[in-house]
């Protein structure tokens, strides 16, 4: 045959210009380059995991001070004065019963301050006596995450004014 070499064997090219494997630099790069990625594609989940819980408290915290709020309400306008500085600790929130609640509010504890104040209605030309109830709802560290307050005016025969 004319014009085909004949060899032996497979042809082995050793210029080197035909195959080409990674260094061991080259894979080194790509190693430090991946874990970077990785690194920071598990900040960025952690960190919306962190977002969550906050909100998570936060809505927890939220409902526990209308809880309390919603069972003050119920009480006669008189009383209320008692619950100024009402304290529950951290884990030791309870209901009217005096039952702990569920597990998710364990890491919140609340505080009542009830104050006399006036409210006036200029337009109408209304004052209005009453009390202020705040209701603060706090994490482990002290930090409120809820912050609840409601007028309740005296009853019309303890001496409203027009």
């Amino acid at each position: 045959m004319k014009g085909v070499p004949m060899t032996d064997g497979p042809h082995v090219n050793m210029s080197g210009m035909g195959r080409r494997g990674f260094t061991l630099l080259e894979s080194m790069i790509a190693s430090t380059i991946l874990a970077g990625i990785v690194l920071v594609i598990t900040s960025v989940i952690s960190a919306g995991q962190q977002q969550a819980l906050e909100a998570q408290l936060r809505i927890t915290a939220t409902i526990a001070a209308e809880r309390l709020m919603h069972g003050m309400g119920t009480v006669e306008y008189e009383q209320l004065q008692s619950w100024n500085g009402y304290i529950q600790d951290v884990g030791q929130m309870a209901d009217q019963e005096g039952a702990l609640l569920p597990p998710m509010f364990s890491n919140l504890g609340r505080r009542v301050q009830v104050s006399q104040e006036t409210e006036s209605i200029d337009q109408l030309g209304l004052t209005i006596m009453g009390r202020n109830l705040r209701i603060e709802v706090f994490d482990q560290d002290g930090r409120v995450m809820a912050d609840l307050a409601r007028f309740i005016p005296e009853p019309s025969e303890a001496g409203n004014t027009p």
